[in-house]
C-alpha cells in the first residue's frame, strides 16, 4: 500500500562499529575512482521551539510527507524538523534514485526553500529521491540561518573524509552512507554564496554528465578538483555524477528562485540526459578550473574598508566582491598592509626573498605556496598580478574565516566539439 499522503517518520540509528571507514559508494556502472587529492532576512528568521531536539548525529526520516504539514516559510520549516532529516520520496519510476542535498552549511537557505517549495507542492519525483536538510541545528540558532555551523563545531562540508569520531564526523558518515546505500542516477548539492555572485555549479571532473545537471541551473562551472577539503563532492568523487550549486548571494529571492528552478527540474524530469561521451561537454558552458585557495592568515586583523585602517593587519576594498568571475587588470587595487608588514615585504620579482608577514596565502591544489603569483605589494598596497580570475570572494570576516577569501582560476582549455549543443533539445533553463 503506498505511503503518499501520509508520514512515516522514523530514527536512522548508525552502526557505531562501522565508524572510522567508509564504504564505496554503490554506482550504476563503470569503476569508482578513487578521490585525490548578509545578514539573515525576515522572510528566513527561525522561530525556535521551546520543545528543540537536543544535537543529534543520528539522521530522522520522514517518508512521502503530507504537503499540508510543510511550513509556508522557510524558518518555519527548519524548526518544525526534528534534527537532521532525509525526506524519502517514492518516485514514478521505484527502479531509480537521485539525492538533493540542501544545507550543509546552516548559513544557506536558498536550498531549503527549494525543498520546502517541492514538498509543499506536493508533487511526485521522476524516480525515488532522497532529500535531505541538514545543519537544522546551526540554522535554528538564533536570529536564524546566521551560522556557518555552531560554534566550536566542525564544517560539516569539510568532514567526510574523517575523523569520524565527533559529532559532525558521524554526521558525515552517516550522511554519505545513507547516499550510496543505493546505485544512485545523480546527486546535487545546494549552496549560497555570502558575497556578490552570479550562480555557478561545482564538480570535481569535467564530464558531460556533471555538465549536464550544472545546466539545470547555471551555464557556469568551476572545476574544484584535488583541493582534499573533506566535501561530498569529494568523497563521491566519480562514482555517479554529482554536483554543487552556489545559487547566488544568501538572502536574495533570486538565489532562491535558481535553487527552486534547478530542482523541480532535476526531481521532476524524467531523463536528465546524463548518458552521453565523458568529454562531449556543451560547448556553451564557462567552465574554470586550475583552482588556487586564498585563505587569511588564523589571527590576522582584517578590515574591509575605503581607505586602510590603522590596527588593521589587512585592509580589503569593501567591493573586493564585485571582481567575482570578471578579469583583473594587472596591478588592480586589493588592499593595504599595515606599514609593520609592507615594509619587510620582498621586492616583488625576487625569488630569493620571501614575504613571511603577509597575512594571507594563495595554495594551489599541490599545496603549492603561489601567493606571489597572485599578489605583489608596492608603497604598502596589495595588487593583482596573473591571469586567474577571482571567484567567490567575500567581505564577510566570518566567513573567510571559516572557509577561505576566494578561489582563483583559469578558463578550461580543452578543446570542446561545437556540434556538442546541436546534439541534444534546447535547454528549458530559466534566463538570467
Amino acid at each position: 500500500m503506498s505511503t503518499r499522503g501520509r508520514a512515516v517518520v522514523f530514527c536512522y540509528i548508525e552502526d557505531a562499529s562501522r565508524r572510522g571507514r567508509l564504504d564505496p559508494p554503490q554506482q550504476l556502472g563503470g569503476a569508482r575512482r578513487v578521490p585525490s587529492r548578509r545578514p539573515p532576512i525576515a522572510a528566513h528568521t527561525v522561530t525556535r521551539r521551546a520543545d528543540a531536539i537536543p544535537l543529534s548525529s543520528h539522521i530522522h526520516t520522514i517518508v512521502d510527507p503530507d504537503p499540508r504539514a510543510i511550513s509556508a516559510t522557510c524558518g518555519d520549516f527548519v524548526a518544525t524538523l526534528a534534527g537532521p532529516t532525509e525526506f524519502r520520496l517514492s518516485g514514478r519510476d521505484p527502479s531509480r534514485y537521485r539525492v538533493a542535498v540542501v544545507l550543509l552549511h546552516g548559513d544557506e537557505p536558498s536550498g531549503v526553500e527549494a525543498a520546502r517549495r517541492w514538498l509543499r507542492a506536493g508533487r511526485a519525483p521522476a524516480v525515488d529521491t532522497s532529500l535531505f536538510v541538514m545543519a537544522v541545528e546551526a540554522a535554528r540558532e538564533p536570529p536564524g540561518f546566521a551560522h556557518r555551523m555552531l560554534p566550536g563545531r566542525r564544517d560539516l562540508n569539510r568532514c567526510f573524509f574523517g575523523p569520524f569520531d565527533d559529532h559532525d564526523g558521524a554526521l558525515a558518515q552517516a550522511l554519505y552512507r545513507r547516499v550510496c546505500h543505493r546505485p544512485c542516477e545523480a546527486l546535487v548539492d545546494l549552496h549560497n554564496n555570502s558575497g556578490h555572485n552570479p550562480a555557478y555549479g561545482i564538480s570535481t571532473h569535467a564530464t558531460a554528465a556533471n555538465m549536464r545537471l550544472i545546466e539545470l541551473f547555471s551555464h557556469t562551472a568551476c572545476l574544484l578538483q584535488d583541493l582534499a577539503l573533506g566535501t561530498l563532492l569529494e568523497i563521491i568523487d566519480n562514482a555517479f555524477p554529482a554536483i554543487s550549486i552556489e545559487c547566488g548571494q544568501t538572502g536574495t529571492d533570486a538565489a532562491d528562485d535558481t535553487a527552486s528552478a534547478g530542482l523541480d527540474a532535476f526531481l521532476s524530469r524524467d531523463q536528465l540526459e546524463l548518458d552521453q561521451p565523458p568529454d562531449n561537454l556543451p560547448a556553451h558552458m564557462t567552465i574554470l578550473e586550475q583552482p588556487v585557495r586564498v585563505c587569511v592568515s588564523p589571527g590576522a586583523r582584517l578590515e574591509f574598508a575605503d581607505a586602510p585602517v590603522t590596527d588593521a593587519d589587512l585592509t580589503l576594498v569593501d567591493y573586493l566582491e564585485q571582481h567575482n568571475f570578471r578579469a583583473l587588470a594587472p596591478g588592480a587595487l586589493l588592499g593595504w598592509l599595515t606599514p609593520q608588514r609592507s615594509a619587510t615585504e620582498a621586492v616583488p620579482g625576487d625569488a630569493d626573498h620571501d614575504p613571511p608577514l603577509w597575512p594571507l596565502t594563495a595554495r594551489d591544489a599541490h599545496g603549492r605556496d603561489i601567493t606571489r603569483e597572485c599578489f605583489f605589494v608596492e608603497d604598502g598596497t596589495l595588487r593583482w598580478r596573473g591571469d586567474r580570475v577571482p571567484i567567490m570572494m567575500s567581505t564577510v570576516p566570518r566567513v573567510v574565516f571559516a572557509d577561505c577569501l576566494c578561489y582563483l582560476m583559469r578558463r578550461h582549455s580543452a578543446p570542446r566539439p561545437a556540434a556538442a549543443a546541436a546534439q541534444r533539445p534546447e535547454a528549458k533553463i530559466r534566463p538570467r
